[in-house]
Formats: structure tokens, C-alpha cells, sequence
């Protein structure tokens, strides 16, 4: 590869910017241990590299990939299990951030590859839906998580889907049991093009090099011509994401399957009924 592969420090920055001489900025989802979840300092670690990306004229294309064997699982669900006292308040802060990050990379003038390994669930299907193309593995599942969790999506899985589906087809991708696999998605058009585990890398790093190559001026006009009046449309549709989201937040049931999944398996490490309830 032409650019680092090596793994990164669990107390290190949960996400990376390595730019390369052929014009690409490759960002890096770095905590593979934890699998790439969803946090304020993603979010933080996000918005300044997508800036610094930004104000970059000699970047011609943006690769998003991700260490270890999942791309995103979203948020950190066992942390919320540890924020039930103040709970909405937690998911509000946590929601406003994630977003900004969304909008900041989904706003960027270049186009912007994701290149999708394992799991991506929940918000980690709208991150890679945030690109302008996907490039997926074999072995790539899109987990859409949130009506399991007793919620309605956010970081705007809500406008990617409906705008890459139709509303119908959308809500019957949202609601289906299981994952999709990475041939169900490129089948619906959420994915550009799937390859073999081995050769994810090689494709993802071939396909953003030849955007790269490709005169920046014209790339960046027709994205924007292409793609503004979606970007107008996705700032409204995060915040009715977020509203319908924390009034989910504030049900019982919510609560409930979040400590469910939280501490499945390990029951004795949950809090008790009346602080989960509280």
C-alpha cells in the first residue's frame, strides 16, 4: 500500500489524517479495538481534519477507511448504559457532534471515497453513506441497528436512504430483520462496488487516486453543482433526527434495550433496575 497501515494506539487519536503525493487525503478510523465507535472525540477529531482538508487546495480526493475488522459501530451503546442519570442530555451532546462531523465531511468539495470492511452499524452506515461512493468488501454487513434499540436513526441515515431508495423501499430497508450484505447493497445502489476482503484496500486506493488525477476545478464544480441542494436538505433532516431521536431516548422501553445490549452476557456488571429506570 501507499500509505501506512499499521494500528493505532488505543489512547491515540480515534481518527487520522495522512495525506499523499498524489493528491489524496486519506482519513483513518483508529480504533480498531474498539470498533471505531461513535464519540465526542471522534466527532472533535473529525471536524478538524475535514477542516484541514478543506482548506487544502492541493487535495484532489478524500479516502475514508478504517483500521481492524469493523469500519463503525456507531455509538457506544454500554456508554450510555453508564450516562442513564442524564441520559438525554448525553445523547444530545453526543447527537450535535456527530453530526457536525457528518456535515463536515459530507461538505467537503472533493469527492470523498469510503472503503468499508466487517460491521457497519447504526451511525457507521450513515458515515459511509456520507461519502460520495462506496467501495465495500465481500465480507462488508450494513447493520441499520436503531429500531432494535428501541430509536429512529440519525446522522442522517434517514436522508441517505430516502434519497438513494425512495421513501417505501427506504423503510423497508430500515425495518428489515438482519444485515444487509455487501451484494444486497451494491443491488440497491448503496454501494459502488464490491470486492474480495484482500483487494479492498487496492481498489478503495485506486478508484480516489484516479479522482485525484482528475482537474480539481471540474471535480469540484460538478460535485457541487450535483450535490448542494442535498446538503441543504440534509441540515433539516438531521434536526427532525434528532428530535425524534431524544423523544425516543426518553422511553422506558428505550432505556431498557439499551441496557440489554449494554451488558448482555454480563448481567452482573449492570446497573441496578431503579438506576437504569431513574
Amino acid at each position: 500500500m501507499a500509505f501506512s497501515a499499521c494500528e493505532g494506539e488505543p489512547g491515540g487519536s480515534p481518527v487520522t489524517l495522512e495525506r499523499l503525493p498524489s493528491g489524496v487525503a486519506v482519513l483513518t478510523l483508529s480504533h480498531a479495538m474498539e470498533r471505531n465507535v461513535v464519540t465526542h472525540a471522534w466527532a472533535d477529531a473529525m471536524l478538524t481534519h475535514c477542516a484541514s482538508v478543506r482548506a487544502d487546495t492541493g487535495i484532489g480526493a478524500v479516502l475514508l477507511r478504517a483500521q481492524g475488522p469493523a469500519f463503525c459501530v456507531g455509538a457506544d451503546v454500554r456508554d450510555m448504559a453508564g450516562h442513564m442519570d442524564g441520559l438525554s442530555a448525553h445523547i444530545a451532546s453526543l447527537i450535535d457532534h456527530a453530526h457536525a462531523a457528518i456535515v463536515a465531511l459530507q461538505t467537503l468539495p472533493m469527492p470523498v471515497v469510503a472503503c468499508v470492511q466487517g460491521v457497519a452499524a447504526g451511525g457507521g452506515v450513515s458515515l459511509a453513506l456520507a461519502c460520495d461512493s462506496v467501495v465495500a468488501a465481500r465480507s462488508a454487513r450494513f447493520v441499520m441497528a436503531y429500531p432494535q434499540l428501541g430509536t429512529t436513526p440519525d446522522c442522517g441515515l434517514s436522508h441517505y436512504l430516502s434519497e438513494l431508495l425512495g421513501p417505501r423501499r427506504a423503510l423497508q430497508v430500515l425495518l428489515a430483520p438482519g444485515a444487509l450484505d455487501a451484494a444486497q447493497a451494491l443491488a440497491l445502489g448503496l454501494v459502488a462496488q464490491v470486492v474480495d476482503d484482500e483487494d479492498l484496500q487496492t481498489a478503495a486506493l485506486a478508484l480516489v487516486t484516479h479522482l485525484a488525477g482528475l482537474p480539481h476545478a471540474a471535480v469540484r464544480g460538478a460535485k457541487a453543482l450535483l450535490l448542494e441542494h442535498s446538503h441543504a436538505a440534509l441540515l433539516s433532516q438531521l434536526d427532525r433526527e434528532k428530535e425524534a431521536f431524544l423523544q425516543c431516548a426518553g422511553t422506558v422501553e428505550f432505556r431498557a434495550r439499551v441496557r440489554a445490549f449494554a451488558y448482555q452476557g454480563h448481567p452482573a456488571e449492570a446497573p441496578s433496575e431503579r438506576q437504569a429506570l431513574s
